[in-house]
């Protein structure tokens, strides 16, 4: 509390009347299972006390070969993590990847994104039970590469790239023809 005290003190709400409290807390990983509901008395203190569950954790690294063959982190690959009561999308910079959950079985799949059809790197899956405080550390990945190319450049990549082709030789032609200095 602002005061150095353990209580929080709130003069502006009406006693007799029943409240609902609910506290989210998501960045830290915990959550509230159950809502709280108090009814403040006329000059009185109500005490409320909160349970916070701490969500249990899946994280791991995603590591790729590089040219010499060797693993090293990799970067830009996404993780999915997909169970019956949530899901999430996370990718780093770094190989590492890292969600809190409610308890559950999750599928975890590490793949190269957008290009898809396991271009580039063969995609990998695995699953993984979470517990609540748990920590579902070590769900490491190790992408081998596919031998699929990485597709550069779409059809609409190529279009735009022979547009803009001809138009810098019409603007070289029209330069030419109207004889302008460029300095």
């Amino acid at each position: 509390a602002p005061d150095g005290t353990d209580f929080y003190k709130n003069y502006g709400i009406m006693w007799g009347e029943t409240y609902t409290i609910v506290v989210s807390v998501w960045w830290a990983g915990y959550t509230q299972l159950a809502t709280v509901t108090a009814t403040p008395t006329c000059k009185g203190i109500t005490t409320v006390i909160f349970e916070m569950d701490r969500m249990g954790q899946i994280a791991g690294f995603v590591w790729t070969r590089n040219w010499m063959g060797d693993f090293r982190a990799a970067s830009w690959l996404q993780v999915s993590i997909a169970g019956a009561t949530a899901s999430a999308k996370t990718s780093s910079y770094d190989g590492s990847y890292s969600a809190r959950f409610r308890p559950d079985r999750y599928t975890i799949t590490a793949a190269l994104v957008p290009p898809g059809a396991d271009a580039g790197y063969k995609s990998a899956s695995r699953t993984a039970v979470v517990t609540w405080g748990g920590d579902t550390k070590g769900q490491d990945f190790y992408l081998e590469e596919s031998g699929i190319p990485i597709p550069e450049f779409p059809a609409a990549g190529i279009l735009a790239l022979i547009s803009a082709l001809a138009a810098s030789l019409y603007l070289l032609r029209w330069r030419r023809n109207t004889n302008i200095l460029v300095r």
